[in-house]
């Protein structure tokens, strides 16, 4: 079993063939290059290129938020994200004050690069009790 190859353990190689039709097919009909030809496992990373690209999905969290509860800090970073605006500049707040969900919003909305915006849509009321 130890030289057999992993893939044997989870399936065939007519599995294998399966997916590669099934993708070949879907990459016909719709257009859209699903390969993992560009995709490279294993290899070596540059510490350098890792970070720029974590940067690029995962913006930086200002220093006044590094002793907000999680659940502050997802929501602020995930509405900033919704607009793709900056949170630098981000007024340094006694978070206590914003557990409240109605606070939190009417902070964000009072915010000068987030007025006049379309938000995203809230979180349950539930969800956000959970999370406290």
């Amino acid at each position: 079993m130890a030289d057999e190859p992993l893939s044997s353990q989870y399936g065939s190689d007519l599995d294998d063939d399966f997916i590669e039709i099934f993708n070949d097919d879907l990459q016909e009909s719709s257009g859209v290059d699903i390969s993992m030809s560009d995709v490279s496992v294993g290899g070596p990373v540059s510490q350098g290129s890792l970070a720029q690209r974590l940067q690029q999905v995962f913006p930086e969290l200002p220093q006044c938020l590094k002793d907000a509860p999680l659940c502050l800090r997802y929501e602020i970073t995930r509405v900033f994200l919704h607009f793709e605006a900056s949170m630098d500049g981000l007024p340094a707040h006694d978070f206590r004050t914003l557990l409240d969900y109605n606070a939190l919003w009417k902070f964000l909305k009072s915010l000068p690069q987030l007025q006049e915006k379309s938000f995203p849509e809230r979180c349950s009321p539930k969800a956000w009790a959970s999370s406290l």
